[in-house]
């Protein structure tokens, strides 16, 4: 896959110059600003979804951090990067803290709870604060299309599905809104 991306990466302006051939001339107006809406949506998603791993690694580090975790740092920033994919930040992350903390604490077994409990507030803040604020609103997706979209791509194609659901979804809703609005312009709904 990263071999791919690069390549893609570099050749991109060559893939769309070809693609633009096979769209007939009386469409490439409304297929430009289709794609230029899907690109714009695509973008907004991946800023709010930055931005979101970052507030993440902030807090995981923070908290774990100020426990005295060790490794809490990297931990912590580790766990809010990988964040990227849903829930496996959390889980990944959250079994890898608890491991450290059974053994770094393992006379004062309050201390795991409070590394469980770290992780479980942090997937609470992600999934029902952050992700629908931050990515919700700038996919202009409501909260619930994404957990349909996450569980339905999930379901269909794994977990290159829920990686890729939000963006899909997006991008569906583009063609969507489109859809609706030529709808709405034309002669047959307004007569």
């Amino acid at each position: 896959a990263p071999i791919v991306a690069i390549y893609l990466l570099v050749d991109w302006d060559k893939i769309i110059k070809e693609i633009e051939k096979f769209i007939p001339r009386r469409f490439k107006k409304v297929a430009s600003e289709i794609a230029l809406e899907m690109h714009k949506t695509i973008a907004s998603f991946l800023r709010g979804q930055i931005s979101v791993c970052i507030i993440l690694a902030v807090f995981y580090a923070a908290c774990l951090t100020v426990i005295g975790l060790k490794y809490g740092l990297l931990l912590g920033i580790f766990s809010g990067f990988i964040s990227f994919v849903p829930l496996i930040g959390a889980l990944l992350g959250g079994v890898l803290a608890l491991l450290i903390s059974l053994s770094q604490y393992w006379q004062t077994p309050e201390w795991v709870g409070v590394v469980l409990v770290i992780f479980l507030l942090g997937q609470f803040l992600e999934g029902n604060i952050l992700t629908p604020r931050l990515v919700g609103k700038s996919v202009k997706l409501h909260p619930l299309w994404i957990i349909f979209s996450i569980a339905f791509f999930g379901t269909y194609l794994g977990w290159v599905g829920v990686i890729l659901a939000v963006p899909l979804a997006a991008c569906i809703a583009v063609l969507v809104r489109f859809s609706l609005k030529a709808y709405f312009d034309s002669d047959f709904y307004q007569s």
